[in-house]
C-alpha cells in the first residue's frame, strides 16, 4: 500500500512538473517570511532597548504648568525604587524663518517643543562617558550644541523634511504657550547643530496645547535661554529598569507604579 501511494506521487509529480515547483517555491517563500518576521520582532526590540539604555532614556515624564518647587523634586526623590530625577524646562511655540511662516505637510504652522538640557553632561556623553545622573541624551547628528543661550539643536528628522531648517538659520519663536509656567528670555535661536533624541523615536512628535494639538518638531536650548531658573518638566528613572524589556507589561507596570505616586 506505502509503494503504491509512493509511485502514485512521484508519477503525479512527473506529469505535473511546473505546477510542483510552484507549490514548493510557494511554500520555501511563505517559511521564508515566517522566520524572517518571527526574527526580526525580538531584534528589533532588543536595538531598541540597547539605544535606550545608552541613552539613559527616562522611565517617568511629569510635567506641570505651576513649575516645581524643590520640595516636590525631593519628594519624587524620596518615592521607593525612584534613582534618579532630572529637572528642566520646556514651552511650545510656533516657527518662522525670517518673516517666513514654516507650515508642515497639513499647510498649518509648524508646532516647536523648546526644551532645556545639561549641554556639560551632554558634551560628556558624546565623548563616552556614561553619567548615570544625567538621562534622556542627545546624539549630535551634525554640527556642534549649543554655546550660548542665542543657539539651538534640532530635530534631524526636521532638517531632513523642511528644506529652510538648517545649520545657520535663525528661527524665531512666536505666540509661545504661556500655560506652561515659564517663559522665554527671547525668541530667537540660530541653528548650530541636528540631532536625535531616546524621547523621539517615532514621526509623532507629542501634543501640544497650540494649534491642531500635535507637535511637528523639537529643539534644544540651554537653560539660560529660559526667563528664570523655574523648571516645569521632571525626568525620573527607576532602578533596574535598565534590566528590563521596556516594551514589557513588566516594565510597564513599574513605571505605572511610580508614576500613580
Amino acid at each position: 500500500m506505502t509503494k503504491t501511494l509512493i509511485k502514485e506521487a512521484l508519477r503525479s509529480i512527473t506529469a505535473n512538473k511546473l505546477r510542483f515547483l510552484s507549490v514548493a517555491v510557494i511554500i520555501a517563500l511563505g517559511m521564508s517570511f515566517f522566520v524572517g518576521i518571527n526574527s526580526a520582532s525580538p531584534a528589533m526590540n532588543y536595538e531598541a532597548n540597547e539605544y535606550f539604555n545608552r541613552n539613559n532614556l527616562m522611565d517617568v515624564y511629569v510635567s506641570s504648568s505651576i513649575p516645581f518647587t524643590n520640595e516636590d523634586i525631593e519628594k519624587i526623590k524620596n518615592i521607593k525604587n525612584v534613582t534618579q530625577v532630572v529637572a528642566s524646562s520646556y514651552i511650545d511655540g510656533y516657527a518662522t524663518l525670517g518673516r517666513e511662516t514654516l507650515v508642515n505637510k497639513n499647510g498649518t504652522e509648524l508646532i516647536l517643543r523648546i526644551s532645556s538640557f545639561d549641554v556639560e553632561k551632554e558634551k560628556k556623553f558624546l565623548d563616552g562617558e556614561r553619567d548615570p545622573s544625567f538621562l534622556n541624551a542627545l546624539d549630535l547628528k551634525d554640527g556642534r550644541l549649543p554655546e550660548k543661550a542665542g543657539e539651538c539643536v534640532v530635530d534631524e528628522k526636521s532638517a531632513e523634511l523642511y528644506d529652510d531648517i538648517e545649520i545657520g538659520k535663525t528661527l524665531n519663536i512666536t505666540d509661545a504657550d504661556s500655560s506652561v509656567g515659564v517663559s522665554l528670555k527671547n525668541n530667537k535661536f540660530v541653528i548650530v547643530g541636528t540631532v536625535t533624541s531616546p524621547i523621539y523615536i517615532s514621526l509623532d512628535r507629542g501634543q501640544t496645547k497650540l494649534g491642531s494639538g500635535s507637535l511637528d518638531s523639537y529643539i534644544y536650548v540651554l537653560p539660560e535661554a529660559f526667563s528664570s531658573s523655574e523648571v516645569n518638566t521632571l525626568a525620573v528613572k527607576m532602578r533596574y529598569s535598565d534590566s528590563l524589556d521596556t516594551f514589557s507589561s513588566q516594565y510597564s507596570d513599574r513605571a505605572e507604579m511610580i508614576a500613580e505616586k
